[in-house]
């Protein structure tokens, strides 16, 4: 079996020709995995939760490089994970607030993401076997990728400050 490595992550999965995100940088395979976890929150209301967190985190994990749509998709779920953590806003909460953004976009500048986002991947929140280890394992990715994007949260803080007025 012929593995390979995940540029963003760092997952190693099975090699295979498959699809990737269209602008996200990732591996077949991790792409593979992160619809796995799509499926699981879609399937079971359970675990639908924390999809919000699940889509935030895995887009900041696999920025891709400075496009119109990598520099939109990286500020606005930033931005939606900044409200989560230090807003306190509630996932439920968490769609309004990317589509109030939505409006915003010619300030988005392009956000240098942070290198080595790899201790935690998609393939941790896979090895939940209850709807609680999903909640918890995803809510620990969202944190520990929010937290690797610090140097950008003043730039979210401020446009979210406007945004809000």
């Amino acid at each position: 079996m012929q593995t390979e490595t995940c540029s963003a992550c760092g997952l190693i999965t099975e090699q295979f020709d498959g699809p990737v995100h269209q602008y996200l940088v990732s591996s077949p395979g991790c792409w593979a995995k992160f619809g796995e976890i799509l499926a699981r929150e879609y399937e079971n209301y359970e675990y639908i939760s924390v999809h919000a967190l699940t889509v935030d985190t895995y887009a900041l994990q696999h920025p891709g490089e400075a496009s119109p749509q990598t520099i939109s998709s990286a500020y606005i779920h930033l931005a939606s994970l900044y409200s989560h953590f230090e807003l306190e806003k509630p996932i439920s909460e968490l769609a309004e607030v990317k589509q109030n953004l939505a409006g915003y976009k010619d300030r988005f500048t392009w956000l240098e993401p942070p290198e080595n986002v790899t201790e935690i991947t998609v393939a941790d929140i896979l090895k939940s076997e209850t709807h609680a280890q999903h909640r918890e394992a995803v809510t620990r990715w969202a944190t520990y990728v929010y937290q690797e994007w610090q140097a950008h949260h003043p730039k979210v803080a401020s446009l979210l400050s406007i945004v809000d007025n």
